[in-house]
């Protein structure tokens, strides 16, 4: 072990099994692991967003020595039901939608800003390719009703297009000096749009399939990347399904704002709100006070996690 005086403290800014690369004050060293990571295999204890003390070596080389306690961590569930960290320390998540192919799945959003505030993080949501539908009167309209309700409920929209730079600058002012997981399907267009956001970082981009009507992989791992406005965003892969974890079913509820201020109202403390008596929230419902789109959307996450 190292003395603790030749340690220098930075930030994850990419992993894999056999190396982490780590941000110390704009230098970036490619660091092993001590034995005791090592340990974890596949499944280490470390990933993108971590603050780290390293022991520096030659040629921007190092080790990792201690990984300094974490203020979030952000976690999924695979669609083999097993719980991946997708980042940590981070501050806000920006789910990207695409406003065309692929065609944006809004129930996706209500998953992931469940996520978020289970965790704490503040969340937004962002349409790309917003060029594309511009001329389409129903796309639009049908777009921007459903920002409009997540707009009154407190979260933050963005209608952009990477391509021609439309909305950006909003967008840039929400990431100014902010750590941001920037997550989303294959082929919304993430990786354009973080090229977009800073023109040096030239990432490899890919499209949607015209065989499945999905986005490619073009993303293989998460990465931290300085933003030149100042801020991190953390791009990660693209994934096929975004399932809840490290959450009560009796908790999601909380989650959905519009909900909170007729929780207290139920029946029994521990309401599920599906069919219990006198549940306030589902009365809520009836009266239109909640989206009855909101409300299914919540009826599915019970129902994925196995509360059927």
């Amino acid at each position: 072990m190292s003395d603790d005086a030749d340690r220098l403290t930075g930030r994850v800014v990419q992993r894999s099994r056999r190396a982490i690369r780590v941000d110390v004050a704009g230098a970036t060293y490619r660091c092993s692991l001590r034995g005791k990571f090592r340990e974890h295999g596949p499944t280490l204890p470390i990933v993108v967003g971590d603050r780290v003390e390293i022991a520096a070596l030659d040629d921007r080389e190092g080790v990792v020595e201690d990984v300094l306690p974490r203020t979030s961590e952000l976690t999924r569930v695979t669609a083999g039901g097993k719980v991946v960290s997708v980042a940590a320390n981070m501050e806000q998540v920006l789910l990207v939608l695409s406003a065309c192919e692929p065609p944006p799945r809004w129930s996706l959003v209500d998953r992931v800003f469940v996520a978020a505030g289970r965790h704490e993080l503040s969340a937004a949501v962002v349409v790309n390719k917003w060029d594309r539908v511009a001329d389409d009167l129903k796309a639009v309209q049908n777009v921007q009703e459903k920002l409009a309700l997540y707009e009154r409920l407190g979260y933050e929209t963005f209608l952009v297009s990477a391509v021609t730079g439309i909305g950006l600058d909003s967008l840039r002012d929400w990431l100014t000096d902010r750590l941001t997981v920037l997550t989303g399907h294959s082929g919304v267009g993430k990786s354009t749009l973080l090229n977009a956001l800073d023109t040096d970082l030239e990432l490899v981009t890919g499209s949607v399939s015209e065989y499945s009507g999905k986005g490619r992989h073009t993303t293989t791992a998460v990465t931290l990347y300085p933003m030149p406005f100042a801020g991190y965003v953390a791009d990660t892969p693209g994934f096929r399904e975004f399932a809840l974890s490290g959450i009560h079913p009796s908790e999601i509820g909380h989650f959905f704002p519009e909900f909170v201020p007729h929780l207290a109202e139920c029946k029994y403390k521990n309401c599920l709100h599906r069919e219990e008596p006198s549940c306030a929230v589902r009365r809520a419902v009836a009266t239109g006070e909640v989206s009855k789109r909101r409300y299914n959307s919540y009826l599915r996450i019970l129902s994925a996690r196995g509360m059927k």
